[in-house]
């Protein structure tokens, strides 16, 4: 390991609770979704279990088609064992709804097929990568860990999301200053029913605006099939010019949207949970 002296107190002491309770743990399996919270938690289990851990990575209809890519690459950076495990979300009737309470079906579904995996490989414990500060988000998922028994490592120890990325640069890891990138579900306005084709609409729309070079972005889906593109304030003048406006409305009708529309307020994470459990 690193010298950890370059690091502050505070974060050296909540690393050594995070350590020595990995280290409890007769065996480790990491839910990893490729985030720069699970990568963090991946790298902590190796440093404290070695051979013991492992990481599970959930695929499915949900997921941009280039990340298990990415995924994969990740965990041989970071030096763990991945599996992926495909999972099928759009079976469960209450999840396909799009309620407010979605991600809680979500989760559940995919940790108790991690749950399965981890039992077939005689692995003792799952362990997710939710930290301190999501308690002060809407995050119905959260019951699911609870009601599965899910170890939450990082926020048992105290790490908020400014800590997890300090560690992530002390260690070097490559996503460290990654965004964070929610599954393409969360694009979907709640009511609006979620379908493969709908996510794949999104995937692509995001896709190649990403190749064009925009970023931050969030392609939103609303009813009707209404598109509406947020991002920073500079790109948002930029989309607005006509030659640029024409291509995407073009591109965007192609892939089966009726409309398109761009947000003049800048992307902000979750912004589909406005008015929800307080959140402003």
């Amino acid at each position: 390991m690193p010298n950890l002296d370059i690091i502050n107190t505070e974060l050296k002491h909540k690393l050594q609770i995070l350590l020595t309770n990995l280290a409890t743990l007769d065996s480790v399996i990491v839910a990893f979704s490729g985030g720069v919270d699970s990568s963090v938690l991946a790298r902590a289990a190796v440093e404290a279990k070695g051979g013991k851990s492992m990481a599970l990575c959930a695929v499915s209809p949900s997921m941009p088609e280039r990340e298990p890519e990415r995924i994969a690459n990740l965990a041989r950076e970071i030096g763990i064992e991945l599996h992926f495990v495909h999972t099928d979300e759009l079976t469960i009737q209450d999840y396909r709804k799009n309620p407010k309470n979605r991600c809680y079906f979500c989760k559940k579904h995919i940790l108790q097929r991690l749950l399965d995996v981890a039992k077939e490989k005689n692995f003792a414990v799952l362990v997710e990568g939710s930290n301190a500060d999501d308690s002060l988000d809407f995050r119905p998922g959260a019951q699911a860990v609870q009601e599965l028994n899910v170890v939450s490592p990082l926020a048992e120890a105290g790490f908020t999301k400014k800590d997890i990325r300090e560690l992530a640069r002390f260690w070097g890891l490559s996503v460290a200053e990654r965004p964070s990138s929610p599954c393409l579900s969360s694009r979907i306005a709640y009511g609006v029913e979620i379908t493969e084709q709908r996510l794949r609409q999104i995937d692509k729309a995001e896709r190649w605006l990403t190749e064009l070079g925009v970023s931050p972005l969030r392609v939103r889906l609303f009813p009707n099939d209404v598109a509406v593109i947020e991002t920073s304030a500079e790109w948002i003048a930029k989309l607005a010019q006509d030659g640029m406006r024409d291509q995407i409305v073009e591109y965007f009708q192609s892939l089966g949207f009726l409309r398109t529309l761009l947000s003049m307020t800048e992307f902000r994470s979750g912004s589909m949970n406005v008015g929800i459990n307080g959140r402003r």
